[in-house]
């Protein structure tokens, strides 16, 4: 918060120096009015430097962090140990798509609701994990490996790359039946009735989402309970925001299971971890990946924001996931030096040896001279905004001139006279990888989002008065990293990479 406290204080005083406001002679710096709002209380401070800013704001800090603690404490997290070590690459999915689900059995029987119609128990779960193709791989081996008898569990796969038409479909769905502000509502719904009373069989029903960090920020949906793959605190945080998200009443057990590693760790012995997403790198590194050693057990006891909004006085970023964060945070926001290498027989501009230099950051934007920091195009180069740094294209899924499947293409831009535009270019079967609907149906496991393409596609066409292929192009798109092996896909899965060896 302090660099971008500066980073506007900055801006302000040039904005207002080019329109020619002058500023008191005692006060160089105009005073900006700042404004914090929680669900407890609001406070507003016009400060003038930084220091007015700090202590505002860490007195702010400290009284929400009082209100947190008195509050109820809705959410309780256990920490589930994946045995994992030595396991080959190609094994991983089945073995981990184990522990996710004997992790979900155990939160069912303590956090379910009981069905008012039929008396069966059922609940809502998240599983969360970091990465989509692991993700897509997990689901195929949770429906290969099925469940006992007298359990069913509806599996719902939500992440980034599914065609927007499809992805809208599913967020629909959820939106629908994970409003729990009336909890027994959910049994009314259609499709949730329908899928209850299609499996008489099962005593025990689990409607379960696999999803990715699409299901942290922007939802407003209610778990019974959560299964997390961690990386980052901030992560964590986010997903017990969405356990018990309408309903009060103190959690008396564990409803967040939290495996005590995550999948990259397994892949990439000895690598970062907690990345991609996540906070780690390979300039700070973690002492060990076990995050009962990275996170005390009064912090997950009882998981909400205090982590994240109060630092430690002392950061220790190599033993604590949480230090590890806010120590990321600053280096890139706040002012950041580094020593200067001056070596024999150089000439070094106006530094001596034992010199500091600003490590280029994002606080070079406000800290540095405008003429050094904004008039030139060095850090955008070296800090792209919203850099991806995997290649992607965007594909498009539409019906084929029969209109009876699908056929893919990418997209790729064009210029024509000097205007802009889309030209398609058809893939290749053989790159196009369709999985059979038998890998998306396992023993007591079926799909709970499944949709119709060309059914939906049509609907939305007469609904807006549109040409199916032109509706196609506009909700069939979706961006995917680029692969030259093509791409596999089936619309309970949405589109992966395809890569040699796999289904």
């Amino acid at each position: 918060m302090q660099g971008l406290f500066e980073a506007y204080r900055h801006g302000r005083k040039h904005f207002e120096e080019n329109r020619g406001i002058k500023l008191a002679k005692n006060d160089q710096m105009p005073k900006i009015c700042c404004l914090w709002i929680d669900e407890f209380f609001q406070v507003h401070k016009d400060c003038v430097n930084c220091s007015d800013f700090t202590d505002a704001h860490r007195s702010f800090v400290e009284r929400r962090t009082a209100s947190l603690e008195r509050c109820e404490a809705r959410r309780g997290v256990k920490l589930h140990s994946l045995a994992l070590c030595g396991v080959p690459g190609s094994e991983l999915p089945r073995r981990f798509a184990a522990h996710v689900h004997d992790a979900a059995v155990v939160l069912h029987r303590s956090h379910h609701n009981v069905d008012p119609r039929s008396g069966r128990r059922i609940s809502f779960g998240l599983v969360r994990m970091a990465n989509i193709e692991p993700l897509v791989d997990t689901a195929l081996a949770l429906f290969q490996l099925g469940v006992r008898d007298g359990l069913h569990v509806h599996l719902c796969v939500y992440h980034a790359q599914f065609p927007l038409l499809i992805r809208s479909s599913i967020e629909r769905r959820l939106d629908a039946a994970l409003d729990r502000r009336q909890p027994a509502r959910v049994f009314d719904l259609p499709d949730i009735r329908q899928r209850v009373d299609a499996h008489p069989e099962a005593f025990d029903q689990m409607f379960i989402v696999l999803g990715t960090s699409v299901t942290e920020v922007g939802r407003d949906h209610d778990y019974d309970w959560a299964v997390v793959e961690p990386s980052s605190m901030r992560s964590l945080i986010q997903i017990a925001g969405r356990v018990r998200r309408h309903r009060s009443g103190e959690c008396k057990d564990a409803n967040i299971a939290v495996f005590d590693n995550n999948l990259r760790h397994f892949r990439r012995p000895g690598q970062p971890a907690y990345c991609r997403p996540g906070f780690e790198t390979h300039s700070i590194r973690l002492q060990t990946h076990q995050l009962g050693g990275l996170w005390p057990e009064a912090v997950h006891q009882r998981i909400d924001a205090r982590p994240r909004i109060l630092p430690a006085v002392t950061l220790e970023p190599h033993n604590r996931l949480a230090d590890l964060e806010h120590e990321r945070m600053r280096r890139e926001m706040l002012q950041s030096f580094e020593e200067i290498q001056v070596f024999p027989g150089a000439r070094p501009r106006s530094a001596a040896p034992g010199a500091a230099r600003q490590r280029l950051n994002a606080a070079c934007w406000w800290s540095l001279p405008p003429s050094d920091a904004l008039m030139t195009a060095v850090l955008p180069q070296l800090q792209p905004f919203r850099c991806d740094p995997v290649p992607r294209v965007e594909l498009l899924l539409r019906p084929n001139q029969e209109g009876d499947d699908v056929e893919l293409v990418m997209l790729l831009d064009a210029v024509r006279g000097g205007t802009e535009y889309k030209t398609e270019l058809l893939i290749d079967r053989a790159q196009h990888r369709r999985l059979p609907n038998e890998a998306v149906h396992g023993r007591g496991v079926t799909p709970w989002g499944d949709v119709d393409y060309l059914l939906a596609l049509r609907e939305l066409a007469d609904e807006l008065d549109l040409d199916p292929t032109v509706c196609g192009r506009r909700f069939g798109t979706v961006s995917v990293p680029a692969n030259d092996a093509g791409w596999r896909f089936h619309p309970v899965l949405g589109f992966t990479r395809y890569i040699q060896g796999t289904r």
